[in-house]
């Protein structure tokens, strides 16, 4: 979890060393290039389903969700400063929690939703609605995290019938081609 944590930190960063000389829709494009390339192995896996059936519908609103929140964050971040765009999309956490509970029937206990709402007061108090304006940033980073949640729960969904390797490759095939229209 440190690990990610650090990786997040890191291509944030990165992003907003590149956004100096690209915008940032081209960079989720090229990000999303390289998803593909990284991935390469897994689409000529003999396994792969080409064929998703009816859950192909389920893989196209899950490239969405990712399209679009990725050019939020992506965004987000070179208009907002670092701290507040990472301390504000740790709540993608607690919108997927909420959202499995709330639309996945996951079972729920008090404690559950507790942290959830902590987690989400945090949030509050890094935003100061009230105090200050919430910054486009701000919404960018929030839009993020709901989008985000919404692809988590997705692929919750998807894993119950496909391998995991599948549902994450068809989410960067799918997006990839997304990421071009406004890049």
């Amino acid at each position: 979890m440190i690990l990610a944590g650090a990786a997040f930190g890191a291509s944030n960063v990165a992003v907003r060393m590149a956004a100096v000389d690209m915008h940032p829709f081209v960079i989720v494009f090229f990000r999303s290039i390289l998803g593909v390339l990284l991935l390469l192995h897994v689409f000529l896996a003999k396994d792969f389903n080409w064929h998703p059936g009816h859950r192909l519908k389920l893989h196209i609103f899950r490239g969405i969700m990712q399209t679009t929140a990725l050019l939020c964050l992506y965004t987000a971040i070179t208009v907002t400063p670092l701290a507040t765009v990472i301390a504000l999309a740790f709540i993608t956490p607690l919108l997927t929690a909420g959202g499995a509970i709330a639309f996945m029937g996951e079972p729920s206990k008090l404690n559950r939703w507790g942290a959830v709402l902590l987690g989400l007061g945090g949030a509050l108090i890094i935003m100061r609605p009230g105090f200050i304006i919430v910054s486009f940033g701000v919404m960018l980073v929030i839009s993020y995290a709901i989008q985000q949640a919404a692809s988590n729960l997705t692929a919750k969904k998807l894993i119950q019938y496909e391998p995991v390797s599948t549902v994450v490759a068809w989410m960067t095939l799918l997006s990839t081609p997304l990421t071009l229209i406004p890049a």
